[in-house]
């Protein structure tokens, strides 16, 4: 009987948001495109330069087998911290510096091929969510708050939750086999090959992604058009879309409690690793759950590390041109290319070895 009345109440107010955005596109048109327009350019000016190169990188450390090799160096690491093995590190240093959906899309590539087991993946996803530096130092902090130390605050903050998470969730695996797959297979892949697909799967999931951003922006444009009180309006953004909701909270909420909307990352990024979750077989409602606890932990670390390095703030008010100027520099995309080129330069001289 509960179980009905739950699924008619899912129904009811899935019917309800898809009258109401129907609605509002009929309503105001005008409104709706200027948010498929804004959000196209957020996609084209912020999430495809920052996130597309991460997201080729994982996948070729997959396809490759460098992901594989890697766990003979990170596996004393993880098996220690999280009880994984070695192979999963690659993905937790990905998911900490590349942005929020390519830990989980590298640790669904992981379960693909073998190399972890699915309660390891679902463990994984429940840490390797978070967004990268380049989003929280320069968007955040040097363009929408414009102080850096904030930025990387806020940086060292939701790291240090993330990894606290880790290490708390292998205490869940204690019974668990821990799944060693250290022996390379015995036909790898070519260099051309693995790129190929890298491309290609990187391809397809920055579309995916853009995907879910536009959308959500078009619903952003629409909320606006309720009359709603400005703390009510901020609150949906920051519980819908971590950009926006960050943008329009700057300045206006405390720093610590910025640090929860980045740890909780907004529907819309939770709606871009929706495919991975459900591939690992891990419950919505534990996914949800972690990812607010994550939020609280940053918000309890950045508010004693703020306490400890108090920093002036600014809110920046036109934060759709201060993005695209916060990107076009981005150091941690620019180390991650380059230890891609390294990557592809050790493996073709280890072809070249073998033949």
């Amino acid at each position: 009987m509960k179980k009905k009345l739950l699924q008619i109440l899912q129904i009811l107010i899935t019917a309800l948001g898809a009258l109401a955005f129907a609605g509002g596109i009929l309503i105001s048109p005008q409104t709706a495109a200027q948010g498929v327009r804004d959000g196209l350019t957020l996609c084209g000016q912020v999430v495809i330069p920052s996130l597309f190169p991460f997201l080729a990188l994982s996948s070729f450390l997959v396809q490759s087998g460098l992901a594989q090799r890697a766990g003979h160096l990170l596996g004393p690491v993880t098996k220690f911290a999280f009880r994984l093995p070695g192979a999963a590190g690659s993905a937790v240093f990905m998911s900490l510096i590349g942005g929020y959906p390519v830990g989980a899309h590298m640790t669904a590539q992981l379960l693909d091929a073998t190399l972890i087991t699915k309660k390891q993946a679902q463990r994984m996803l429940l840490f390797c969510v978070n967004s990268g530096p380049a989003f929280l130092i320069s968007a955040v902090g040097a363009a929408m708050l414009q102080s850096r130390r904030a930025g990387l605050i806020l940086c060292a903050s939701l790291t240090t939750s993330a990894l606290l998470i880790g290490i708390f969730t292998r205490f869940f695996a204690q019974d668990e086999p821990l799944k060693e797959n250290m022996q390379a297979p015995q036909t790898e892949p070519a260099v051309t090959q693995a790129l190929v697909e890298a491309a290609a799967q990187g391809c397809a999931g920055i579309v995916s992604i853009c995907v879910w951003v536009i959308l959500f922006s078009c619903i952003a444009a629409l909320l606006g058009l309720l009359p709603l009180p400005s703390t009510l309006r901020i609150l949906l953004q920051c519980l819908l879309e971590v950009t926006s909701g960050c943008a329009s909270a700057a300045g206006s909420v405390p720093l610590p409690a910025l640090a929860f909307v980045l740890g909780w990352g907004g529907i819309c990024v939770h709606c871009q690793v929706l495919r991975d979750v459900s591939k690992a077989g891990l419950s919505l409602p534990l996914f949800f759950c972690a990812r607010a606890a994550n939020g609280l932990l940053a918000c309890l670390i950045s508010a004693g590390l703020f306490r400890l390095f108090p920093c002036e703030i600014t809110a920046f008010s036109n934060h759709v041109q201060a993005l695209p100027e916060a990107f076009a520099a981005s150091a941690p995309v620019a180390a991650g290319m380059l230890f891609m080129c390294a990557l592809l330069i050790l493996e073709v001289d280890a072809c070249r070895k073998k033949c």
